[in-house]
C-alpha cells in the first residue's frame, strides 16, 4: 500500500542561549557598587555594577563653572558686535570657548553614564567575576548574563548529505538527560560554507524553552 517513506540520519549538536552575554565595561575605573548577585534575575536597564565616578564628577562640576562664565563673556561680546564694537576675533573667540566647553561637558557626562553598566536584556546572572573595589577595564568581562527564555541547537552536517537537507526540513531533536521529551523543530539556518578540514556545514535549530529546562 502506498505510504510516505521518510529517511533521517543522526547528528549530535550542542546547545547555547540566543542572549547571552559576557558583561564587561566601556570606560577604566573602581568598582564602587555591585548591585547585583548569582543566580539573580534582572530586567532589560536594571543596573548591574556601579563605577567609581569622583573625579568625573568633580571635573563636571569645574566646567560647568567656566562654561558659565565663558556664556557671560559670549553674550558680551555678542552686544558689543552687534554694536560693531570691538573685533571678529573677539567675538570668534568667544564663540569657540564656549562651544568647547560644550562639548567637552557632555563628553563627561556620557562618562558620567558609561559608569553605570546596565542589563542589555532580561535574564539571569549566572557569574560574576569581579569584587567590590577591584578595578574594571574595556574588554574585561565581569559578569555574565544569559537568557534562557530561547535556545540556539547548533550541529555539523556532512557535506554528503547537502542535497538531503533543507531550510524547509523538520528536525527532531531528543536530549539524554530527558528521554521523554521529543520535539520537532524546522531548521533555522543552514550553512553556506563546507569546512575545509572536517568537510562539513552548519545547521542551527531555534526552539522556545518556556520552562526553563534545557540548558546551555
Amino acid at each position: 500500500r502506498p505510504e510516505t517513506f521518510s529517511r533521517s540520519f543522526e547528528v549530535r549538536g550542542s546547545m547555547e542561549a540566543v542572549s547571552e552575554a559576557f558583561i564587561s565595561p566601556e570606560i577604566n575605573g573602581q568598582i564602587r557598587e555591585l548591585a547585583v548577585s548569582r543566580g539573580q534575575t534582572v530586567q532589560k536597564g536594571d543596573l548591574l555594577v556601579r563605577l567609581n565616578t569622583d573625579v568625573t564628577e568633580k571635573s563636571i562640576e569645574e566646567i560647568r563653572t567656566s562654561l558659565e562664565l565663558a556664556r557671560k563673556v559670549f553674550e558680551k561680546q555678542e552686544e558689543l558686535w552687534e554694536k560693531q564694537i570691538g573685533s571678529e576675533i573677539q567675538y570668534l573667540e568667544a564663540r569657540n570657548n564656549v562651544e568647547s566647553l560644550e562639548a567637552r561637558l557632555a563628553t563627561l557626562q556620557k562618562q558620567l553614564e558609561l559608569a553605570e553598566i546596565k542589563a542589555p536584556f532580561k535574564g539571569i546572572i549566572e557569574d560574576i567575576m569581579v569584587k567590590q573595589g577591584e578595578l574594571a577595564s574595556p574588554g574585561m568581562p565581569m559578569l555574565h548574563l544569559v537568557n534562557l527564555d530561547r535556545m540556539r541547537i547548533r550541529a555539523q552536517i556532512s557535506e554528503s548529505y547537502l542535497n538531503s537537507v533543507a531550510r524547509v526540513d523538520l528536525v527532531e531533536v531528543r536530549f539524554p538527560s530527558y528521554p521523554e521529551m521529543i520535539l520537532k523543530e524546522p531548521i533555522s539556518r543552514l550553512g553556506e560554507v563546507i569546512d575545509a578540514q572536517t568537510r562539513t556545514f552548519s545547521l542551527e535549530v531555534e526552539l522556545n524553552n518556556p520552562s526553563e529546562k534545557l540548558k546551555p
